[in-house]
């Protein structure tokens, strides 16, 4: 989904895809509610520039890097989604994104949530169990952090590294 469009996607099957299962970019938004995104070989949901939309009860797993991807300055929503399993993260956060992610679980990724660059948005009521890091912060990220579980992680429960900071 590109340039200008307004598109609600539910209930829809996107799998086993070489790159991403859905992808919207430019200045687009919409609905995405109720998809499975899973074995695609890149991720199974990536949101980037100024898109904003709101994703709801989506299933991303068994991606070849992650599950869901916020990159550019999208201040999209996401909400009770499901992201395991994946390779790389259950959510990535990158570049000027803010999203809201809220009341998501992330379970069995590399990372359950992973903020990088100058990323903020808000992250609250995630529950981030059997990851290597729980949520991971880097580069200059600042995220506001409310209220998360990260519970029976390899590595770290909550990350800090390079100058990244939030509350």
């Amino acid at each position: 989904v590109s340039n200008q469009a307004r598109v609600d996607l539910e209930e829809n099957i996107t799998s086993d895809n070489r790159e991403i299962g859905i992808f919207y970019s430019d200045n687009t938004s919409g609905t995405v509610r109720l998809n499975d995104c899973s074995r695609n070989g890149n991720s199974g949901i990536w949101i980037q520039d100024q898109v904003q939309v709101t994703m709801e009860e989506n299933t991303c797993s068994t991606n070849g890097s992650n599950g869901i991807v916020f990159t550019g300055n999208t201040k999209s929503v996401a909400r009770q989604n499901v992201s395991s399993n994946n390779l790389g993260a259950g959510f990535v956060v990158s570049e000027q994104a803010e999203p809201l992610l809220e009341e998501n679980m992330c379970t069995n990724n590399g990372s359950g949530i992973s903020f990088y660059d100058f990323a903020k948005g808000t992250a609250r009521g995630n529950r981030c169990s059997e990851n290597e890091n729980g949520i991971l912060l880097l580069g200059q990220s600042q995220p506001l952090l409310e209220g998360n579980i990260s519970t029976e992680i390899s590595q770290s429960g909550f990350y800090y590294s390079d100058k990244a900071g939030g509350t």
